[in-house]
């Protein structure tokens, strides 16, 4: 169990493969998660009032945390393992006790100023919904404490390429939040939901102590006087923290549109939004926390050939797993809205808008999925400042679809606006990176795109196909029925894919079932040829 918990992954397939299945079992209880508070609430103001009062902890959360941690954490973390073993472990407390001052503060101050940022972030909704509003977003303002610490032991446990109890962590945060729900709810309301957000943080962090232990971190109280390296990771965290601030304020601006909009927008974006997260989770983010620390690896030893051969085997297997997954998306639409969200107080109205929002969705999944990996390119070359101005620029062009367009087409223009700002940040990212390395090798990605393109035509066909016979003979008017056609559905277009790639000899292919076969005969003498 030790093995399994605390063991380095070799390679950036086996590494994503791990963080993938944690994911997919993070984000299936994240489904179900959904599927509890639709068949509770509905699409309606409770859950928009639960929505908009998560807005600010998570905005909180992801300008100082995510910024400062992924960007600057992991590569000065590395860097001084490499050289100084000990005074990388005394770095690593000294920022954790900084994000914990600094998140407490600033926690204290927003739930202080929260009678006046609420009402502006949620103008549509009446002084009730506010109200209620305001007090849920106090309660939740302490989960970034513990979120900020659980960063802290993700990015130590990275870099030692030790992907698996991290991946863990969101998990239990689902669990925490189910608990609530379950459990809260019934005795004190929406304030249970809240209070399931903080325990569930409480988890998320409790869950990656042991191992961190196990590396050798301990806890001091004191801060160290550790300033130029302090100082390095402020410089690399302000371009970050102002990109985030760009991405946290476009879903502000979204949720402020949406309380405009008809009740239930609010939660039919985010239910569509989580959706969406599910493949571009499991794979996209996967794969980016994965190869980060190869990245680094490469960068610091000044091997530029590897870093871009490494980057572009990446993009290659997420466009392998995601291509297909976007079709999916907008094919069963319907049937994965219906099978995930449709019981209780969730209607067919609900489910109409929701669906058509998911599609929006959908079509950005690559986008979203290949800045991820893009932006860590950047950060291991120590370079937040350009992928924080292309953020930016695709942060704008988001927002301002988003408000001539909703008045227009309703929720359904969010997820479009959303899709547009990332498609153009991926055009601006591919673009700049290519300073660094001289080409990303889009000849051989070029290649595998062929290839994965006729398999997923072959996939659409059986998906449609699947869909429309089982409809016609079976009907769609139980859960069961529902469930069964975009299940049977989905396995014969994957059938056929896998099947096409297989013919056509797809490297992404061949390189998941080598490093399955690892996985399962580690002792074998089978070479990892991901980076080829």
């Amino acid at each position: 169990m030790l093995k399994i918990l605390n063991g380095e992954s070799k390679s950036i397939t086996s590494a994503a493969l791990v963080v993938g299945a944690a994911s997919l079992f993070s984000r299936l209880i994240g489904l179900l998660r959904d599927r509890i508070l639709a068949g509770e609430f509905g699409a309606g103001e409770q859950l928009d009032i639960y929505f908009a009062a998560f807005r600010i902890p998570d905005f909180l959360f992801q300008l100082l945390i995510v910024g400062a941690l992924s960007a600057g954490f992991i590569p000065l973390f590395a860097r001084l393992q490499h050289d100084h073993g000990d005074r990388a472990w005394v770095f690593a407390g000294s920022v954790l006790h900084i994000v914990m001052i600094i998140l407490a503060v600033m926690g204290a101050l927003l739930a202080l100023i929260a009678g006046w940022v609420v009402p502006l972030m949620t103008p549509g909704f009446s002084h009730a919904a506010q109200s209620e509003t305001i007090v849920l977003t106090r309660i939740m303002l302490v989960s970034p404490i513990f979120l900020g610490m659980s960063a802290v032991f993700g990015g130590i446990l990275q870099t030692f390429k030790q992907f698996f109890v991290n991946a863990l962590a969101p998990i239990f945060y689902n669990i925490g939040i189910i608990v609530g729900a379950l459990y809260g709810v019934p005795y004190v309301g929406l304030m249970g939901l809240a209070w399931g957000v903080v325990f569930g943080a409480f988890l998320h962090a409790c869950i990656q102590i042991p191992s961190v232990y196990r590396l050798g971190f301990r806890y001091h109280t004191a801060i160290a006087r550790m300033r130029n390296e302090l100082l390095t990771l402020c410089k690399l965290m302000v371009p970050r923290v102002f990109a985030l601030a760009m991405t946290q304020g476009t879903l502000v601006a979204m949720t402020m549109i949406a309380s405009t909009l008809t009740a239930g927008s609010l939660a039919m974006f985010n239910f569509a939004n989580n959706m969406a997260s599910l493949p571009i989770g499991i794979f996209g983010i996967s794969y980016a926390i994965a190869a980060f620390p190869t990245f680094t690896e490469h960068v610091v030893r000044g091997d530029t050939d590897r870093f871009r051969r490494s980057l572009a085997a990446t993009v290659r297997h997420v466009l392998f797993f995601l291509i297909p997954c976007t079709v999916l998306f907008i094919l069963l639409r319907a049937q994965i809205v219906r099978a995930v969200l449709g019981a209780g107080a969730f209607d067919w109205e609900d489910t109409i808008h929701t669906m058509n929002t998911l599609a929006a969705f959908a079509v950005g999944m690559v986008a979203v999925a290949i800045n991820f990996i893009l932006i860590r390119g950047f950060w291991a070359y120590e370079d937040t400042r350009t992928p924080a101005i292309i953020v930016t620029l695709g942060s704008v062009l988001s927002v301002v679809v988003a408000v001539f367009a909703a008045p227009y087409w309703g929720v359904e223009a969010l997820g479009a606006a959303i899709t547009m700002g990332s498609v153009l940040q991926l055009g601006f990212s591919w673009l700049m990176l290519r300073r660094h390395t001289g080409t990303l090798c889009e000849s051989v990605i070029f290649i595998s795109l062929a290839k994965i393109t006729v398999g997923t035509f072959a996939l659409a066909l059986g998906v449609q196909g699947a869909k429309m016979f089982f409809g016609v003979q079976y009907g769609t008017a139980t859960l069961i029925e529902v469930v069964l056609q975009g299940g049977i559905a989905s396995l014969i277009g994957i059938a056929l894919y896998i099947m096409v790639c297989w013919l056509l000899q797809s490297r992404e292919l061949m390189q998941l079932i080598a490093s399955v076969r690892r996985r399962i005969a580690p002792n074998s003498e089978q070479l990892e040829l991901f980076e080829q």
